[in-house]
Formats: structure tokens, sequence, C-alpha cells
């Protein structure tokens, strides 16, 4: 039920460990090709990251793991299993520390949301050319 239900939201349930990362849900890990459950390493998760979007995201991962209550939002572009690049909204949160105060496990839920933001786009463009298309109305008929 879980799978799908995150399925149906494509949301992805995740963790990090200083070994690498573990992504929970089986749709998300078909669909950018990290396989469910299994280790996936560092340099190879961040090598689906968009380069562009590569330097931020390390950034608020490193503000995460030294941030006293360890919590992070972040949208970063990441390469699907056909090549192209979704966007992906994280949110994360220091989960556990070791007893020596080094960050053991961070946790968190990750969300495509290519589509929502595009839809976004297009509702933004057409309003854009009805405001251009009333002007141009009122110009003509004053």
């Amino acid at each position: 039920r879980l799978d799908l239900a995150m399925a149906a939201s494509d949301l992805c349930l995740w963790e990090w460990t200083p070994a690498g990362w573990r992504f929970h849900t089986r749709l998300w890990a078909e669909k950018f090709g990290h396989p469910a459950g299994r280790l996936v390493s560092g340099p190879d998760f961040r090598d689906s990251i968009h380069p562009e979007d590569a330097g931020a995201f390390e950034r608020k991962f490193r503000d995460l793991l030294a941030s006293p209550d360890g919590t992070c939002e972040h949208d970063f572009r990441q390469r699907d299993t056909h090549g192209g690049w979704r966007l992906v909204n994280c949110h994360a949160r220091l989960f556990r520390r070791t007893a020596d105060d080094a960050p053991e496990t961070v946790i968190g839920i990750s969300r495509d949301v290519t589509e929502e933001r595009l839809a976004e786009q297009a509702r933004l463009h057409a309003v854009e050319k009805e405001g251009e298309l009333q002007t141009l109305r009122s110009q003509l008929n004053p």
C-alpha cells in the first residue's frame, strides 16, 4: 500500500548515511535508476544531479549536516532513466548523530515536481499573453 500511495503522489522516501544513499520507493527507483533498498554511493548519486545544480545541492547538504536542527528543503534537477532532467523537490532532516556528534543518518522525502512546475509556467505565460491582448484591445478600442 505504501508503494502505491507513494507512486500516486510521486514521492520517494530515502535515507543517507556516510556509506551512501538508499531509496525506498520502487517506482521512484525505476524512474531515476537507483535500485530500491540498495546502497547508492555518494558519487553515483551526485552524478545524477544536473551539473548546474550540483554545487548548490552540495552546499545545502553540508549545511544540513552542520545545522543544529538539521532540516532543509531544496529543488534540483535529476537525470531520469531516459536521460532527461526532472525537477525534484527534496525535504530532509538530520535524524541521528553518533556519540561524538557526527552526522549518522539523514531521512527525507522527495517529489518529482516537473509537470507541476511546467503547468505553473504555462498558466503564467497564458496570463501574460491575456494581459498583452487586453492592452492591444484597449489601444484599438479606447
